[in-house]
């Protein structure tokens, strides 16, 4: 480098077409426009990057882009061709509100021979009879009865959104005062103005809910009922301000959020982009379930309460019936194998299933916990039908940290009390595992998935393992696609042919899968991620679901 910040390149070879590849995959990996190749600022920054570099047009980058494609989607189909494990498939829809078309991701996951959880897009006719070859019916688990499972992060929003319906006055009010107060800089300098006063200190800025996210909901309810308040306050000083929540409205709001937030835990497990294996979704199913049913015993009723805690009580308890009503339509149909799924983590095995189903069912456990423990005595002769005949390879799975979770500490007290070691080599593989003592869950580094691949005392239920632990539970990890398709599609690019835009949205799902691998997500944000952000104070988001 010399004294005036110039640096000197030697023996350096400058190759256009590896700079166009970059470029393409730039323009993929970041959205891009493709008119980016006649922006006058970009074009000068590039001829003093590289003066080399000879601009291309915006047919040819998009001509690159599809090369890129067709590269990649050839990997993606040698990947599934390889695949000797069962696929589970995801299946989403996305409507374009520019171009009024209808968009559908189909997403396989399954676990590689590194014993790595794989999710790669079938975006094409190749790759789906590829995989439909995979799916004769011989080849589905239970001869094809779990042939569907909704996504639990969908049911999720539906089950509270239903609840949230029969409130919906109360909260209106309260998402129109925070409507109110963030509509312009002013209005919050004078709000947060009026916090300081209060001393109220939250740490959280108000943000508006997305009214078909009842999490964003829950969030933005969990922070106004912090400056409560200073709503009121308000109400006194501002006349304009007319739509102030009454003290009925707050106290809904806030049992709402302390009964809503075993919902917002699960949400957030579910809906991980980095989605876990599945054994870590039982107990949170089921918790949910007794939360449900603790909540519709909570509001019975009670000859001698006033007549506002008669309506309250009636209100929230018609809340909880309207969510039980639509959780049993999906409990019903997957706790047999979350259940499973829960049996082959060796920390829990049947000890979770009966310390859940005890405190669900009382008096007739005994006969939901031998539905789960039969599903596995039939899984395993499957497998083993099918292993003895050479149809299912022996391999892999995947890497899963999971923390310790606080929730489950009367289940460690439950295990103690009833641990026992009684090993018989001539029982079932199934009988042989249950019967060794749970693994202690103290260890939070522990790997579900390193346990299997290293275990060779149960080779077919090794398999299962490979299989069943890879169901994903949600469709939000094959969703963050659409996340993407609804910046691809934004109204500057309306006119996109479709072909286009399944190039890009699969080829960038295919680009960063091979990118992102130990690096932060960050890296390869959106260009309409940029944001200011103030250190000195937080502000609550939105997740969805």
């Amino acid at each position: 480098m010399t004294r005036d910040g110039k640096k000197k390149l030697e023996a350096y070879t400058f190759d256009q077409n590896f700079a166009r590849r970059e470029f393409a995959c730039m323009i993929i990996m970041h959205e891009y426009p493709l008119s980016m190749v006649e922006h006058a600022g970009f074009k000068s920054f590039a001829l003093a990057l590289q003066p080399l570099f000879q601009m291309v047009s915006r047919n040819t980058l998009k001509a690159d882009i599809f090369k890129i494609y067709d590269g990649e989607r050839l990997k993606a189909m040698k990947a599934i061709e390889k695949i000797q494990s069962r696929v589970a498939v995801t299946t989403d829809m996305w409507i374009s509100s520019n171009q009024k078309r209808g968009f559908m991701v189909i997403t396989g996951h399954y676990v590689d021979d590194s014993w790595k959880l794989q999710s790669i897009i079938l975006s094409n006719d190749a790759m789906i009879s590829i995989l439909i070859g995979k799916l004769e019916p011989e080849s589905l688990m239970s001869q094809g009865k779990l042939i569907h499972m909704r996504c639990a992060a969908h049911i999720l929003n539906l089950i509270v959104k239903d609840g949230l319906e029969v409130i919906k006055g109360g909260i209106e009010k309260i998402r129109e005062s925070v409507a109110y107060w963030t509509a312009s800089p002013k209005r919050e300098e004078k709000f947060e103005e009026n916090a300081r006063q209060l001393r109220i200190l939250g740490g959280k800025k108000l943000c508006l809910d997305c009214v078909t996210r009842w999490n964003s909901t829950f969030l933005m309810l969990q922070t106004a009922i912090e400056y409560k308040d200073v709503f009121s306050r308000l109400k006194i000083r501002e006349s304009q301000y007319k739509s102030c929540p009454q003290d009925s409205d707050w106290e809904v709001a806030k049992e709402v959020c302390e009964r809503l937030e075993v919902f917002y835990k699960a949400t957030e497990v579910f809906s991980g982009t980095k989605y876990p294996t599945s054994n870590l979704f039982f107990a949170k199913v089921c918790r949910i379930k007794m939360a449900l049913t603790e909540w519709a015993e909570l509001y019975e009723r009670n000859e001698m309460e006033d007549l506002y805690t008669k309506r309250k009580r009636e209100m929230m308890r018609e809340m909880a019936a309207q969510m039980i009503e639509k959780y049993e339509k999906y409990w019903t149909i997957i706790h047999s194998i979350l259940g499973v799924a829960a049996v082959l983590d060796p920390r829990f095995k049947m000890k979770l299933v009966e310390y859940y189903f005890n405190r669900i069912y009382g008096e007739d456990a005994i006969f939901e916990i031998e539905r789960v423990h039969n599903y596995c005595k039939e899984l395993l002769k499957e497998y083993e039908v099918k292993l003895n005949n050479g149809g299912i390879a022996s391999s892999c799975l995947v890497e899963s940290t999971m923390e310790v979770d606080d929730e489950l500490s009367d289940f460690d007290v439950f295990v103690t009390s009833n641990q026992t070691s009684q090993v018989s080599t001539k029982k079932s593989e199934l009988d042989r595992y249950l019967e060794e003592d749970v693994i202690p869950r103290g260890n939070q580094d522990f790997d579900v998935l390193a346990w299997w691949k290293n275990d060779m005392k149960f080779p077919t239920l090794r398999v299962i393992a490979r299989d069943v632990l890879s169901i994903p539970v949600s469709t939000v990890a094959p969703e963050s696609a659409f996340s993407t398709s609804g910046r691809v599609v934004t109204p500057h690019r309306s006119r996109l042919h479709p072909k286009t835009i399944e190039a890009l949205m699969c080829a960038r799902s295919w680009l960063l899968a091979h990118e992102s691998e130990g690096n932060n997500s960050n890296e390869f944000a959106s260009v309409l991620d940029d944001m200011d952000v103030d250190s000195s104070q937080s502000c609550v988001t939105m997740v969805e679901d």
